[in-house]
């Protein structure tokens, strides 16, 4: 494709109010049939008042199973010993600095 060619097709998606993205370029996005929301603000409202009352209403966060389930699993450690572990890996030069990924693989 020349680049006359490029230009001419974006100086037409403009016009008919469908610019590609930025980027690799490709077929400009088609806009959602989506009209809007499907329930009103009052409905949501309403909806979660009620689940208020019955009781059901899940808590804020997260509220997974496994999450619950990994909560409620005892320690196999005691802060001591864990404190003693990072203090001989901070000696040995094992820790990994935050945000850096998982440490080096033991030789």
């Amino acid at each position: 494709m020349s680049r006359a060619e490029v230009k001419a097709e974006t100086r037409a998606a403009e016009k008919a109010g469908q610019p590609n993205p930025a980027g690799q370029g490709g077929a400009p996005a088609a806009k959602s049939a989506s009209t809007g929301p499907k329930m009103t603000r009052e409905q949501r409202k309403a909806e979660t008042m009620q689940a208020r009352k019955e009781g059901t209403l899940q808590p804020a966060g997260s509220t997974q199973k496994y999450d619950d389930a990994v909560r409620k699993q005892k320690s196999t450690k005691t802060r001591a010993e864990r404190k003693a572990e990072t203090a001989e890996a901070r000696k040995k030069g094992e820790l990994v600095p935050a945000g850096e990924g998982s440490p080096k693989p033991s030789k």
